[in-house]
């Protein structure tokens, strides 16, 4: 999985993607990026 950001997108960002499962109790699940992009 590739994310791009582009110039003026500082800051930190959370990106939510869904991913199916073959598991009945749970058909689906969230997987969570976070990134923290600026100075330190």
């Amino acid at each position: 999985m590739q994310f791009t950001m582009h110039a003026g997108m500082g800051g930190a960002h959370e990106f939510h993607t869904p991913l199916r499962t073959n598991d009945p109790a749970a058909p689906e699940r969230r997987l969570i990026v976070r990134s923290y992009w600026g100075p330190r």
